[in-house]
């Protein structure tokens, strides 16, 4: 003869009837969430076309430095020409073709190393770890 055990169990449902306005605050926080979500979108793309136009913008300024950079090497190289002549015929003193000389040496210098190099310019958003910098 074996023992009989009897068990009993209970479920119950618990249905709020009012949760004073829970469900509604929660639907209005995810549609402002939404919202502004969409707005940091927005502002994400305009930073990035801010940064781009600055970027183009430091090139051109980059292209024009070296053009003008160019053309005084140009101008330097032709006075030293004309200081070297006038040096040669004893119109001008040494000092005045060797100013020239340095001058031209330091742009010379200054020209290729500085300015060859690719131009950072600057397009670190700041979001997310983007940079387009080179």
């Amino acid at each position: 003869t074996g023992s009989r055990q009897l068990g009993t169990a209970a479920v119950s449902v618990l249905v709020p009837i009012y949760d004073f306005g829970d469900a509604l605050n929660q639907m209005k926080a995810q549609k402002a969430q939404t919202r502004i979500s969409r707005l940091d979108a927005v502002r994400e793309r305009q930073d990035v076309a801010l940064a781009v136009t600055q970027a183009y913008f430091r090139i051109l300024e980059a292209a024009k430095l070296k053009a003008v950079v160019d053309d005084s090497i140009a101008t330097l190289e032709q006075q030293l020409k004309v200081s070297r002549d006038f040096f040669n015929q004893g119109l001008v003193a040494k000092n005045d073709l060797l100013v020239a000389e340095v001058l031209l040496e330091l742009l010379a210098h200054l020209a290729p190393d500085d300015l060859a190099e690719p131009v950072d310019v600057g397009l670190d958003t700041g979001h997310r770890g983007v940079s387009l910098a080179p």
